[in-house]
């Protein structure tokens, strides 16, 4: 017994001056990064509610916060979202489920660019993640109108 005490004894203060070591402390390795579950999304459900007129804060109201706004400037804004499907448990295989109790949502499908002018949606896109600063795909969303262009020229 008293030679397992005079091995051990000298390990383990070993052990934990390594433990703490400043090799292995996590503020030198970085923090972890965080799992990707607070970003922002849609379901397909709410663009299914967009319609040509409705107030920015309806959006906000319906759909949150966007991912991110994609231009702004003068009366035109674009906001982006991520678009998510809702996924529901199926028993079979074989016949899937429209609905179910158990849900959760799936992969990004796509994003969704929304062009606000003035206070008011006007047209939304979807939009490729390899798209988010393509400035090309949103120069549509930003050109204004055929009847805008209109009457400016009157």
């Amino acid at each position: 017994m008293r030679r397992f005490a005079l091995l051990v004894l000298p390990v383990v203060p070993m052990l934990l001056a390594a433990c703490g070591s400043p090799l292995t402390s996590p503020a030198l390795v970085g923090p972890e990064p965080s799992p990707d579950f607070n970003r922002g999304f849609i379901t397909v459900d709410e663009t299914t509610q967009f319609y040509s007129g409705m107030a920015s804060s309806t959006v906000l109201s319906t759909c949150g916060e966007p991912l991110y706004v994609a231009y702004g400037g003068r009366d035109r804004i674009v906001w982006v979202y991520q678009v998510r499907e809702l996924l529901v448990r199926s028993q079979s295989r074989t016949v899937p489920a429209k609905t179910s109790e158990v849900t959760m949502f799936g992969e990004p499908l796509h994003y969704i660019a929304l062009s606000f002018q003035g206070n008011s949606l006007e047209i939304w896109a979807p939009i490729s993640m390899g798209d988010f600063f393509n400035t090309e795909v949103f120069d549509g969303l930003l050109e204004p109108r055929r009847d805008e262009a209109a009457e400016v020229t009157d």
